[in-house]
């Protein structure tokens, strides 16, 4: 399991990780008439995979993207916080990204606990 933290010191920024030895590149947006965030997923040449997912608390990203350049596990974004909603000023403090790989998802659904307490172990 890997764990990214956000940042809100752009509105628009973009950062790499590596997902399975593999180098994405994610972009992250501010919307201000939506008041939401909104993730693009690239290949390390910045070649787009999936583009304007929402990032909502306690959510996944790109779960029904179906294309060879993506990765295999789950992605999603993890409350850390009180906040119910993510803002421009809370990302950093209300919210992780977390990856997953299949056996590790696979392992936190077949035991009695939840997501997140599994994460936090």
């Amino acid at each position: 399991m890997d764990v990214y933290q956000f940042t809100n010191e752009a509105s628009d920024y973009s950062f790499t990780i590596t997902i399975d030895g593999v180098d994405f590149r994610l972009r992250n947006r501010w919307n201000e008439r939506s008041q939401a965030w909104y993730m693009d997923l690239l290949t390390a040449e910045d070649v787009s995979i999936a583009i304007g997912q929402k990032v909502s608390l306690n959510g996944t990203l790109f779960e029904r993207i179906a294309s060879a350049d993506k990765y295999e596990g789950i992605l999603f974004v993890l409350s850390t916080g009180e906040n119910s909603e993510l803002s421009f000023d809370n990302l950093p403090t209300s919210a992780e990204l977390i990856y997953m790989t299949v056996a590790e998802a696979a392992a936190a659904l077949a035991s009695s606990a939840t997501i997140k307490t599994f994460v936090m172990t």
